[in-house]
């Protein structure tokens, strides 16, 4: 990664971070570090440390929130960079009818996202989709849980409910 790195300096960071994390298969042998700029990233990579074989992949559970972390423009940035994101919400969006407006109420366009009557439905479309970003770069929960309205996007995942009931 070192002599990469230095070979290929206009690569952005973020961009090898990601792929680094997201699209590369899994090595047994693995390093973990927060830097601040490919400058450090290069120095921390320059630095003899131990290494230590990986005995069994991490087992990830899923959280879902409940209803008081719903926010206007919520998803936005998922929406721009996986297509996967926007297939849930429009095909929540066409659940829910053209008179509620899921993506005009989770792209801050129509007042009322905070309002209860569409802050359940829209958090749970939201975290069905953000649910599906994550496996589709890789990342599967072994367990899911909720908390409050929470509680339905975890039994959409679990399979216990269907997406469209849950919607309604």
């Amino acid at each position: 990664l070192k002599h990469w790195l230095e070979a290929n300096p206009e690569e952005p960071a973020l961009e090898i971070a990601e792929q680094l994390s997201c699209q590369r298969s899994q090595q047994p042998v693995r390093l973990g570090r927060v830097v601040k700029s490919r400058e450090e990233l290069l120095e921390v990579l320059k630095q003899p440390r131990p290494l230590r074989e990986v005995e069994q992949e991490p087992k990830i559970a899923f959280l879902y929130s409940g209803q008081g972390s719903a926010s206007v423009g919520m998803g936005f940035e998922f929406g721009q960079r996986y297509d996967v994101f926007n297939e849930v919400i429009e095909h929540c969006h066409k659940v829910l009818g053209k008179s509620f407006n899921l993506k005009g109420r989770l792209r801050g366009a129509q007042e009322g996202l905070l309002d209860t009557r569409y802050t359940q439905a829209a958090l749970l479309a939201f975290e069905t989709a953000l649910t599906q970003v994550w496996k589709s770069v890789g990342i599967e929960p072994v367990a899911v849980l909720g908390h409050s309205l929470g509680a339905f996007s975890a039994a959409v995942e679990a399979g216990s409910l269907n997406l469209d009931a849950a919607l309604h």
